[in-house]
């Protein structure tokens, strides 16, 4: 009896330690999850009046108390919206808000709810709201729900016009002076213009009127508020904005050109103000076996990418904007033809973005009829160069006039400088002085420290500018620079057919660009330091002679170019 008494007292125990050790909710025999509904609902709290607007930006926030359930177990909510006289199972909209006890919702999709539930534009009425809880297959309904007011605005006209406007526009802060956009679609509209880095421009839906709404740009999106954007740098840009999906797309403008089809040339027009570019260009046209050519069409220079401009003959507008994939394919679609009386005539040329038009017409040849002399014509024209082309900064010419470097410009420096030496040997402005003086360090520094150059011709241009430079100015670090830069050239003498070589590369030959400017230095330096100056055993003259009488396989051609270049020069009178 003791013994079986024993037993039972031990069972007892086990099973007692067993039961003290175990989860009752986890030990449920049919693995029941427990979920219960969430009983409080925060925010918005009941009877919040909700003023909605049109604005993506703007956001409410819908917030929950946590819904109670077993050890593990994590619930999703849904967010329920129905009528104020009905009940959530006739839902009007729900929105998942997974995990979490929060979720924001804009104004856009608040209207839509609100339209769901009758309320018109400028009206307000009740709308409820209440939060569903899930896990897998377990789901419980909130017993609370709270009611919104929802007042909604008036809707506003659609937007029919674009019109840029600011202090950073051509045009100013006066509105009346705004630029209408060109309207491409129903929803697209499209610009070009001049904006000045760091001051704000903005369009707006009118130009008069008490009901102008306002827009600008922000992270290329169309926001409806009374603020400004601003672009990093000045220049001619292209705006394109889509009122549907509400992008706009800024690209800057850095060349517009006419362009002669047969030669591939490009001349390019200045920008003048209200989407136009203009230029007055002598019109000539190509002898060919068929007759005159007379083909063109326009270039332009669109943020990285090079279009064609051309006549179309479909849609609202006579010209048509062209991507350049393949150059030489592309070529000879859609190409104008010069009218006939314009051959060997100068025209004034003028491309129209605003509607997409262009013009060519002859204009008269009497350049005197302006009223000022060749000398003014000059002046204005040297002030205007350095004014759209020099660097201030980096104290060298710019190969553009919105101030970029677009390729490697070594040679075009030496031109440049030409230019500024005329004016000042022509007027003395000590302008042009300082501009030669600052030219000399500012072009070594940007051609790494040093004036040598792979090509010879391009040595050359600038071996001829030096010289120039020294005898005008009397700084002596361009007698050096010019020395030095002959020494360079005449490295690359040919000894088998003469001449000076193109470049330094293996297989380069002579040819007029770099032997014609060789043989002006020789004899300018003969000119000015006579039988004191010689390289390996010639003086200058000598070399001149040596590097004009260039054996060429082509019936002397070269040689008859170099003897017309040195006529030219009146450097005939040394021989």
């Amino acid at each position: 009896m003791k013994r079986r008494s024993y037993y039972l007292f031990l069972a007892f125990i086990v099973t007692a330690i067993f039961l003290s050790c175990s989860d009752p909710i986890e030990d449920d025999v049919d693995n029941t999850i427990v979920l219960n509904a969430v009983e409080v609902l925060i925010a918005p709290a009941a009877n919040t009046v909700l003023t909605l607007s049109d604005d993506a930006k703007r956001t409410e926030k819908f917030e929950w108390q946590h819904a109670e359930a077993s050890k593990g177990v994590t619930p999703k909510y849904e967010i329920l919206f129905f009528k104020d006289n009905q009940t959530p199972s006739n839902t009007i909209s729900s929105i998942a808000a997974s995990t979490s006890n929060n979720i924001y919702i804009n104004h856009v999709k608040l209207n839509d709810i609100a339209a769901r539930a009758g309320i018109e534009p400028g009206n307000s009425s009740t709308i409820q709201w209440t939060i569903r809880a899930y896990h897998e297959s377990v789901t419980v309904l909130s017993q609370v729900t709270n009611t919104l007011v929802i007042q909604r605005t008036e809707p506003k006209s659609p937007v029919t016009a674009l019109y840029l406007t600011g202090q950073g526009t051509e045009f100013g802060e006066n509105i009346t002076e705004a630029m209408a956009f060109t309207k491409i679609s129903d929803t697209q509209y499209m610009l070009f213009s001049r904006l000045t880095a760091g001051q704000p421009f903005r369009f707006t839906n009118a130009v008069e009127g008490d009901k102008i709404r306002t827009f600008y740009v922000e992270n290329n999106k169309l926001v409806e508020e009374d603020g400004g954007a601003q672009v990093s740098k000045s220049g001619v840009y292209k705006i394109d904005i889509d009122i549907a999906s509400g992008v706009v797309m800024l690209k800057e403008i850095t060349d517009l050109s006419l362009y002669y089809c047969i030669k591939h040339r490009a001349i390019s027009l200045q920008y003048e103000g209200r989407g136009k570019w203009k230029t007055v260009s002598l019109i000539h046209f190509s002898k060919e076996s068929w007759g005159d050519e007379t083909r063109y069409k326009f270039k332009m220079t669109e943020g990285d990418k090079n279009y064609f401009l051309e006549q179309s003959t479909s849609g609202q507008f006579s010209m048509k904007q062209s991507v350049i994939n393949d150059h030489d394919q592309q070529l000879w679609d859609g190409v104008w033809s010069y009218a006939g009386h314009l051959k060997n005539r100068w025209a004034a040329v003028t491309v129209d973005r605003s509607d997409y038009t262009h013009s060519i017409e002859a204009v008269a040849e009497d350049f005197g009829s302006v009223g000022t002399s060749w000398a003014s014509h000059a002046e204005k024209s040297s002030s205007d160069f350095v004014d759209g082309f020099w660097d201030n900064t980096r104290k060298h010419f710019n190969n553009s006039t919105t101030g970029t470097v677009n390729q490697y410009d070594y040679w075009p420096e030496a031109h440049a400088i030409d230019v500024v030496i005329d004016a000042w040997l022509r007027n003395g402005d000590h302008q042009y002085k300082q501009i030669i003086y600052d030219f000399y360090e500012g072009v070594k520094k940007k051609n790494g420290n040093t004036f040598k150059n792979s090509f010879y011709d391009d040595m050359a241009w600038h071996g001829l500018a030096h010289l120039r430079a020294f005898e005008a100015t009397d700084d002596t670090r361009y007698e050096e620079s010019a020395g030095q830069l002959w020494k360079w050239i005449l490295t690359g003498w040919d000894d088998n057919t003469g001449g000076i070589k193109w470049n330094d590369q293996p297989g380069s030959t002579p040819g007029v660009p770099s032997t014609g400017p060789a043989t002006i230095i020789g004899v300018r330096r003969w000119v000015k330091y006579g039988n004191s100056e010689v390289n390996d055993g010639l003086n200058n003259l000598e070399w001149a002679c040596n590097i004009l009488s260039v054996r060429d396989t082509e019936s002397g051609r070269v040689t008859q170019s170099l003897s017309f270049r040195i006529n030219r020069n009146e450097l005939f009178l040394v021989k």
